[in-house]
């Protein structure tokens, strides 16, 4: 037999009872609570439009504590449930005056509003994205004068102003030349705010005063170092890697593995003005960059051209600077042929 109380309830009782909150939030996951609660409607039809009115209140509350972030929603969340835990005696006193009841529940979503907005402009000041153009490369400065060349087709986020006492962090999506200002001056004895961390897909980078590139594509980073040293740690496993100048790693999935070869492109920092470094680099290689970096596909209509290495250097501060240069040092035709597409053809 249903319980009858569900035929006394307000919005305000629907709204605080966890099994209809847990109805509203996980629909499509719980066929029990759906029956419950479709029985529920079939036994008290005068019901329906109250429940319908608390499900819809509820998502509101939550839509708006999902565009910040989970701390934030659980904060809007304990602040309404001040206002909805209200003992049962006194909502029912409420709740048999339209006039209270109505500025009641004005004052659950007034408080939700205000710590939705509150949140959110607090969390939207203190968060910097900087992305790169369309195909280009982009020179980032971060609060402490560190420098960052940042890939195409790549963005980097950090705090506008870093916290004395904390480490500096950065969360990079892409590609990204680093070079971080050395802070340390006792190499025994690091201190948190001489931390400058890097996080990257699954991998955290600690670093003091480094020079290092990091390559992030399909679900695969490398990190490669040129000067000072970096601590890799993978963030579900806690396995770690130290690695030293010249030296390459390589993190797929739950792997992180130790290249013995350095790799063939390296990403320049801002003295080099923005540039690929060639080193006996094979066409097919390049390609390869070409459609991760650029997002293009390249067609080649001469197979013996993947073949053939260069070595030099690449502009890169526009995928048109790199399609002249790649012109000349091979002697091929470029062409465009749609917007996602390039042909590479022996020059006539």
């Amino acid at each position: 037999m249903l319980n009858h109380q569900y035929g006394q309830w307000g919005v305000p009782e629907f709204m605080s009872d966890p099994k209809f909150q847990e109805y509203v939030f996980r629909q499509g996951y719980e066929p029990a609570l759906q029956l419950h609660w479709q029985q529920i409607r079939d036994q008290f039809p005068e019901q329906v439009s109250v429940m319908q009115e608390a499900e819809e209140m509820l998502k509101a509350f939550r839509q708006q504590a999902l565009t910040t972030d989970p701390e934030g929603e659980w904060l809007v969340w304990q602040e309404v449930k001040k206002v909805l835990d209200v003992p049962t005696a006194v909502k029912r006193r409420i709740l048999r005056r339209p006039a209270l009841a109505a500025a009641w529940i004005g004052l659950a979503l007034l408080i939700g509003g205000w710590l939705c907005w509150h949140i959110l402009s607090h969390q939207q000041a203190a968060i910097v994205t900087t992305a790169d153009e369309k195909g280009a490369f982009k020179l980032v400065k971060l609060p402490d004068s560190s420098q960052v060349m940042l890939g195409a087709n790549s963005d980097i986020r950090y705090q506008p102003s870093w916290n004395r006492k904390g480490p500096r962090e950065v969360w990079l999506n892409g590609d990204a030349h680093f070079e971080v200002k050395h802070l340390n001056k006792e190499p025994q004895r690091v201190t948190e705010r001489e931390k400058f961390l890097v996080h990257v897909n699954d991998v955290e980078i600690e670093v003091l005063g480094t020079v290092f590139n990091v390559w992030n594509r399909n679900g695969k980073t490398e990190v490669e170092l040129e000067s000072g040293k970096v601590k890799l740690r993978m963030k579900d496993t806690g396995k770690e890697m130290i690695l030293r100048p010249g030296e390459v790693a390589t993190i797929s999935g739950r792997e992180l593995e130790l290249n013995e070869e350095k790799s063939d492109l390296v990403l320049q920092g801002p003295a080099h003005d923005k540039l690929y470094e060639l080193n006996n680099t094979s066409v097919a290689e390049i390609i390869k960059m070409i459609a991760g970096t650029y997002g293009k596909k390249v067609v080649v209509e001469d197979t013996a051209l993947l073949s053939r290495r260069i070595d030099g250097v690449l502009p890169l501060c526009h995928e048109k600077d790199l399609l002249f240069a790649l012109s000349g040092i091979l002697d091929i035709r470029v062409r465009q042929t749609d917007a996602l597409t390039w042909v590479f053809s022996t020059a006539e």
